[in-house]
């Protein structure tokens, strides 16, 4: 089965994504898209990454607040997620994600990183296709300014 539409490399489509159908992750699928995730990330590779999520994609994190004063935090669509990161992270010549960790859930996996000495957790939830449907962006509160009018 090609889940990432033959975006991603080998390894992982063949490392499969769920178990025997059912929903619990593979932590063999977690550590290697963890790996791609962050890989595609540094390298600003955003066509990369934007071909683990699903076209519909719900995405929250509280630098959207702060980087477009969307007030509730919440992008959906795999555009509104270009349009961002274009806007944004293009922007950052020191863009540096460092993988601390992986937790493979049920149905979701969650990659604990370093960005430029901060701390973040994302939660990346999977449809049984294996595109990311929903992600979670969390960092610590005190690392995480105001947005504009708050």
């Amino acid at each position: 089965m090609d889940t990432f539409g033959g975006l991603i490399s080998p390894e992982l489509q063949t490392a499969g994504w769920v178990e025997n159908g059912s929903m619990p992750i593979k932590p063999e699928f977690a550590a290697t898209f963890a790996k791609e995730w962050i890989e595609g990330a540094n390298a600003k590779d955003f066509d990369k990454v934007l071909g683990f999520y699903a076209e519909d994609v719900v995405v929250t994190s509280p630098y959207i607040r702060l980087v477009t004063g969307e007030p509730s935090g919440k992008l959906v669509g795999k555009s509104a997620l270009r349009n961002y990161w274009n806007g944004t992270l293009t922007k950052r010549a020191e863009l540096k994600f460092e993988l601390v960790d992986v937790f493979a859930g049920v149905e979701s996996v969650t990659i604990h990183y370093v960005n430029r000495g901060q701390k973040a957790a994302e939660v990346f939830f999977f449809n049984d296709q294996g595109k990311i449907v929903r992600s979670d962006a969390h960092y610590l509160p005190s690392a995480v300014p105001a947005a504009p009018g708050a």
